[in-house]
């Protein structure tokens, strides 16, 4: 009943007309759940004013049939259906407030993503500043499907070839994969053929830098043409296929310097 409780202060003063809802939307909206099906038999224990505090109770208790209940997994149903109750009443900021306790109670059911999204879409619809707009947005996208976005376009044949050497080499360490260089530090050098420049990537408890020339105490140096570097470096080519043909080179200890360049992302 401590849940009833709860579930009473926090929806009956600010949204008291969204019950009016409750009783038709929960058995359009959880039809397809065997758990909400069988709690589905409290509507008859509410066709008075007092309904929903009954059916409520009836479903946290176990409405007279004897079997244990998960209450954390039953408590979820009311916020459920006032949730989508109050999208359809248009009040998408409070579904949205109810599918965090949603969330709490079930962390993994689709079912409470797709509403935040819905949730959140709705919100942007409205929204007028162009930055909370696209806020909401991104985040109903992630929501509903993960944040993967597709847009990433090729670049024009031979933009590579326009951008010096050195910004290639000082984007790595934003790739860094920080929490796995914690304890190491190790220097790969970078020499490239067709320019003779160059470079040495230092990687030092978990800090990325490079610098101009090549330092004494590599590990290892990498040799290949500046062109080859930029398509490994954009993710357009494979360091091992470039490796297992005549376009890169490693001087020195060769696992080291591929485990070296295992500790950055990789550019999808």
């Amino acid at each position: 009943l401590e849940r009833v409780d709860d579930l009473h202060r926090a929806i009956a003063a600010p949204h008291a007309g969204i019950a009016q809802h409750v009783r038709r939307e929960r058995h359009r909206l959880l039809a397809d759940r065997d758990d909400d099906a069988r709690l589905a038999g409290g509507d008859r224990a509410g066709a008075g004013g007092d309904g929903l505090a009954a059916r409520e109770a009836h479903d946290v208790e176990g409405g007279g049939g004897g079997r244990e209940r998960d209450a954390r997994r039953d408590g979820c149903l009311p916020r459920r259906v006032l949730a989508r109750a109050a999208l359809e009443q248009g009040d998408a900021q409070w579904a949205l407030s109810l599918s965090d306790h949603l969330r709490a109670l079930r962390p993994d059911d689709d079912a409470v993503n797709q509403l935040r999204a819905e949730a959140l879409r709705r919100l942007g619809e409205v929204e007028a500043n162009p930055n909370a707009r696209n806020y909401y947005f991104t985040a109903a996208r992630e929501e509903a499907d993960g944040l993967n976005p597709g847009f990433r376009t090729e670049p024009p044949e031979g933009f590579l070839d326009t951008l010096p050497i050195e910004n290639f080499l000082a984007a790595m360490p934003a790739f860094l994969k920080a929490e796995d260089t914690l304890d190491v530090h190790e220097k790969l050098g970078f020499q490239f053929a067709d320019s003779d420049r160059r470079f040495t990537l230092e990687i030092r408890r978990g800090v990325a830098q490079v610098h101009p020339g090549l330092a004494d105490d590599t590990v290892a140096v990498l040799h290949t043409r500046e062109p080859v570097w930029k398509a490994i470096a954009a993710g357009n080519r494979s360091a091992v296929t470039a490796l297992a043909g005549d376009d890169l080179d490693i001087d020195g200890d060769k696992i080291a310097a591929l485990r070296l360049l295992g500790y950055f992302e990789k550019v999808d």
